[in-house]
């Protein structure tokens, strides 16, 4: 049965592995899930990738995740309506991630947004250089302690 359910689970951009998976099922079926409570709980989450546009992203749940002890098989992946705008399950990545960029865009103050933060000219600081690992001899003082 768990053949049947890793050939049913969404496929996902990332690591995935299949022993890890099958380690994580053995596991709910010794604590006594029924293997068809399982494959149901793919079916679910594999429509609701399908239908929020996730399949073959980093957003699909790791199958060791998926039949791990927080039990995700068991929730019901109900898919978002089509007006439905409320939640993250809602939105696709790419929207996602243009909303991450529109707040980062309101949020950090134009001087930090770009990699003229500092002028190619201005000196580093000395906490600057040692947390770049790099002091002139001139300023390094560890042989002096």
């Amino acid at each position: 049965m768990f053949e049947e359910a890793w050939r049913c689970y969404p496929r996902r951009s990332g690591n995935n592995p299949k022993k890890a998976a099958y380690r994580a099922w053995a596991a709910r079926r010794k604590a006594g899930v029924a293997a068809e409570a399982l494959l149901d709980g793919v079916i679910r989450y594999a429509r609701y990738c399908q239908t929020t546009g996730i399949v073959s992203t980093r957003y699909v749940m790791r199958a060791s995740t998926f039949f791990g002890p927080d039990e995700p098989y068991a929730q019901a992946w109900e898919t978002p309506s089509p007006g439905d705008s409320g939640g993250s399950g809602s939105r696709n990545p790419s929207e996602l991630e243009a909303h991450n960029a529109a707040v980062a865009e309101a949020w950090i103050p134009p001087e930090l947004r770009s990699d003229n933060y500092r002028a190619p000219d201005a000196p580093l600081s000395r906490n600057m250089r040692i947390a770049l690992n790099w002091v002139p001899p001139e300023l390094d003082d560890s042989d002096k302690r």
